[in-house]
């Protein structure tokens, strides 16, 4: 059996599902992922891209608990971040947007673990958790009435997406 091909293909299928909201079928998927990943030579970064991909899902689905939980259990994988740096900020970055998701009154904490995942993916360079980061800001800045801070980070993200080529985001920008 070729794993990686296979991996590929319910890591796809899972996120295809996701955008069909199919939600538990998504799940299914990243589960045969992660159960493929467990069987690879070297499938540990497979594997915990998929469970970053589960907790989208249950982020999406509106399960905020389950989602936190899957991040949280990522953040104590230190040697994920040694292969893939951008992966801290974007977690950083989903954990406090599911828990202003989840209706967290603590908006001191949740604007700065904004900030942190904003200013790590900068300085890893990384536009694309920069882009998501800059569209979160926003959108917690809107819901703060802090138009002025919102203005900002939603004309950072729509700069962004033009120099990084992200139409799906260029429009979730403006």
């Amino acid at each position: 059996m070729n794993y990686e091909s296979s991996y590929d293909l319910y890591k796809r299928l899972g996120n295809l599902s996701l955008y069909l909201r199919q939600f538990d079928k998504s799940l299914e998927y990243h589960d045969k992922a992660i159960d493929i990943a467990n069987k690879m030579d070297n499938g540990y970064y497979n594997k915990y891209l998929s469970i970053h991909n589960k907790a989208w899902v249950y982020r999406k689905k509106g399960n905020h608990n389950k989602a936190l939980e899957l991040y949280i259990e990522l953040l104590g994988q230190k040697e994920l971040f040694e292969i893939d740096p951008t992966l801290y900020p974007s977690i950083i970055d989903n954990i406090a947007f599911t828990k202003f998701e989840a209706g967290d009154k603590d908006f001191e904490e949740i604007e700065k673990l904004l900030k942190e995942a904003h200013k790590l993916s900068d300085s890893l360079e990384d536009p694309i958790t920069k882009l998501g980061t800059s569209i979160d800001l926003s959108k917690f800045y809107v819901a703060q009435n802090k138009n002025e801070d919102a203005l900002k980070y939603a004309q950072e993200s729509y700069q962004l997406a033009k120099q990084t080529s992200s139409n799906d985001i260029l429009l979730e920008s403006m």
